[in-house]
């Protein structure tokens, strides 16, 4: 064993030991009920329009049923690094989902949060989980420039700060702040509960959102031992350890799948007859992320081996290995199914369906399952489903 690896090593077993106590404090915190959260319980945790959205705009609107006036958006400025922008709060509106005229091209859409002052403006693309749309940052920047002649800032809020695609901004040079949830949100949230503390109702409610916000962006770990693992990969006998780790993570990630996940779907196509691949136009049994993306992308198309040609397609649709879903490939597939199948029930418009259980990978209990082989059963479960469905309605043999 080498000194880096030997290094490694007793860092990872430190680790696992505040992690493992960490694991503790969340089971007696679930025990006691402190895990309950009502956007969970009423199903709204994804909802970037009906919660998100709306439950910032609410904040950030003087005019809000939280009665403080101008105070959460004055925060949000200071928070979101636009205070050259001298926006006068006093006198502001607030709308979410605001039209500004159909989509064509370079112009039009719908602004998830648009706050409005005289004549400046802070535009807010609010972004959970949707892909970003054709030419969106650079249709709300021509918005700004044409509307908010005294200036206006346009905000990209992701749950991790990621950067817009060329798809949004067209390829163009689109100024704009990069937001996240898991930091400035957070930061401003706990801000607000500061400014709410005579209110409890209201505190107690943003409370429940910062708890779902540290959901959605794995930021669950108790403070004390966040606290102790920080100090712990800060020492300076363990940087270099850190940094490797680091730089080997989606390599690791990588192996992982390949080892514990892809060959047991393989043994899944096998025992169904059919073919397992990563890739639409070839069967590739070695597996690999999209290198088109710079997250961890991949997809999964199983295809019989026989004609007709069915090929069912399994992808993520959003960032980070979120929201798994599955449908037969309608363009890579012979046969065309007219009717809605039983075992599609829930699809949508366009054929997809969500993986229940597996939507998100990013979750450790869930990737946890899945490198214990739970996702190939739910694979197999599946896909025997549908053939058999197939077969009964003759759309196969």
């Amino acid at each position: 064993m080498t000194g880096d690896t030997e290094s490694i090593q007793k860092l990872l077993t430190k680790v696992k030991r505040i992690t493992d106590i960490d694991d503790n404090v969340k089971e007696e915190r679930r025990k006691r009920g402190d895990l309950f959260n009502v956007f969970n319980v009423i199903g709204l945790r994804k909802e970037e329009v009906r919660l998100h959205s709306a439950f910032l705009a609410e904040l950030l609107n003087p005019a809000g049923s939280h009665g403080l006036q101008d105070v959460f958006l004055k925060e949000f400025i200071n928070v979101a690094g636009i205070s050259d922008l001298n926006f006068v709060t006093s006198n502001t509106t607030v709308s979410t989902e605001h039209y500004i005229g159909k989509k064509d091209g370079e112009t039009g859409g719908r602004i998830d949060i648009l706050i409005q002052s005289k004549d400046k403006a802070i535009i807010i693309e609010n972004k959970i989980y949707a892909p970003d749309q054709e030419n969106q940052l650079l249709r709300y920047s021509n918005y700004g420039k044409e509307y908010a002649k005294g200036g206006y800032r346009l905000l990209y809020l992701t749950l991790d700060g990621q950067t817009a695609t060329d798809f949004s901004t067209g390829g163009n040079i689109i100024v704009y702040n990069q937001l996240s949830y898991e930091r400035h949100i957070l930061d401003w949230l706990n801000r607000c509960v500061e400014k709410s503390a005579c209110q409890p109702i209201l505190r107690e409610t943003i409370r429940q959102y910062i708890e779902l916000i540290k959901q959605l962006t794995n930021n669950t770990m108790d403070d004390i031992s966040h606290d102790e693992l920080i100090n712990l990969l800060s020492e300076k006998g363990n940087i270099e350890s850190v940094r490797i780790i680091k730089s080997l993570y989606k390599e690791v990630l990588e192996n992982a799948i390949e080892r514990y996940v892809f060959s047991k779907l393989e043994d899944v196509a096998s025992e169904l007859k059919l073919e397992l691949s990563i890739a639409p136009d070839k069967i590739d049994h070695n597996f690999a992320f999209d290198t088109k993306r710079d997250d961890f992308d991949f997809h999964l198309y199983f295809s019989t081996k026989e004609d007709p040609k069915v090929v069912v397609h399994y992808m993520f649709c959003a960032w980070n290995l979120m929201d798994l879903r599955w449908r037969i490939e309608p363009a890579l597939s012979s046969i065309k199914v007219s009717q809605k199948l039983d075992i599609f029930d829930n699809s949508d418009e366009e054929g997809w369906n969500w993986v229940e259980g597996f939507r998100k990978w990013n979750d450790k209990d869930i990737f946890k399952r899945v490198l214990e082989g739970k996702f190939a059963e739910k694979v197999k479960e599946d896909l025997s489903a549908l053939l058999q469905e197939l077969r009964t309605k003759q759309i196969i043999k």
